[in-house]
């Protein structure tokens, strides 16, 4: 499982060994008042390195944590019993931590000056008369059960949340892997989508450039320039994701254009386009889709056209045409819609707005910023 860098855990560490070591100010304050009174400076140096030493041992703690279970992950030791991970981690740092006050103890319980300090804290405290504390600082059975609970406690707090960093991680993996399948299934689905309109589109072209070779030359010949600049621009970016605006603007209006001189005065077009918008970029043919789908299952003539009307914001692109239902519809199984609905989501994370009423249809799809996301 692809984890976080070890530099990246050292910074958590440290910042949440901190955040603990400062929370202990306020239980440090109240114990040491609690013991009676002592000057503000004493005070303050008991607290500070109270503090500090819960940092620190709280940082130790996770820094064990850290290289153990990289090295654990590294030569897959255990791998899959998260259960007896977690014990060893309990059972070494425990076993590690009374070996050293083992030792600590052996040490200075040989060493006059640990009488001295044990002495001085009693009288500082002024806790000559309370023999159970004096037993209870003098006894190791007790100092071994606050270690017990202090490792326990710790580094379960710890073990908690380098689990949900894991998690954490793992599920944005998952979530990244799920999102390159989609996208990988998105440009399939918009290939075979290309392909499939291709030749249709082809075989009107033609027909209509036939039909217009006949009755006007003239038309002919410029219909003959708007499909050429249009299937080169189609073969140029039919492999990218996204185009600029003012590039799948320029296509779309050579496209307009053709369909102007194929149905005359049945169709109309226009343009409202914020020049803010142009160096944007959109889902490439996102555009061009949509108004092959209003003609396509609209039925318009010369006394009922069809009006499509492009119009540009400076962060949003809206398609609007009025609505001449077919008597008999064409059978459509919705494949461009949703592809650009799929597209543009997976692309950017943003939702394509779709609007539809008994008199007009509309789509709106955001402009995005950069040439991936907009995020």
């Amino acid at each position: 499982m692809e984890s976080y860098s070890t530099g990246k855990l050292l910074r958590i560490a440290l910042f949440t060994s901190t955040a603990i070591g400062l929370i202990t100010i306020g239980p440090f304050y109240a114990l040491s008042m609690a013991f009676g009174n002592m000057s503000q400076d004493i005070l303050l140096l008991i607290i500070g390195i109270s503090v500090l030493g819960v940092s620190l041992m709280v940082f130790s703690f996770w820094a064990f944590n850290i290289f153990f279970f990289r090295f654990l992950d590294q030569r897959n030791i255990l791998e899959g019993n998260e259960k007896i991970r977690i014990i060893l981690s309990f059972a070494i740092l425990l076993l590690v931590l009374h070996l050293i006050k083992f030792a600590a103890s052996y040490y200075f319980l040989e060493n006059e000056m640990t009488e001295r300090i044990l002495n001085w804290k009693i009288r500082e405290f002024g806790l000559e008369n309370d023999s159970m504390v004096v037993e209870r600082f003098k006894n190791p059975a007790f100092t071994n059960v606050i270690l017990t609970f202090v490792v326990i406690s710790v580094n379960s707090v710890i073990l908690i949340v380098y689990r949900f960093l894991q998690l954490n991680r793992k599920k944005k993996k998952i979530e990244n892997e799920n999102m390159a399948l989609r996208i990988k299934n998105i440009e399939a689905q918009n290939q075979i989508l290309v392909q499939q309109l291709q030749p249709h589109f082809l075989f009107n072209s033609l027909s209509t450039l036939k039909s217009l070779i006949k009755k006007n030359p003239e038309n002919a010949e410029k219909y003959l320039l708007k499909l050429s600049d249009f299937l080169r621009a189609s073969i140029s970016f039919k492999d990218n994701k996204l185009i600029k605006v003012s590039e799948e603007l320029k296509l779309c209006a050579d496209y307009l254009e053709m369909q102007k001189m194929r149905f005359g005065q049945s169709l109309t077009f226009s343009f409202d386009i914020d020049e803010k918008i142009n160096d944007k970029n959109i889902p490439v043919f996102a555009v061009q889709i949509l108004l092959e789908n209003a003609i396509k299952h609209n039925s318009f003539s010369e006394s009922s056209p069809l009006q499509i009307n492009i119009n540009a914001k400076s962060d949003s692109l809206t398609v609007t045409n009025n609505l001449c239902k077919k008597n008999q519809p064409e059978y459509s199984t919705g494949t461009g819609l949703i592809n650009l609905s799929e597209r543009y989501k997976a692309i950017s994370g943003d939702e394509v707005k779709i609007l539809s009423s008994d008199k007009e249809f509309s789509v709106t799809i955001k402009a995005l910023e950069h040439e991936n996301s907009n995020h």
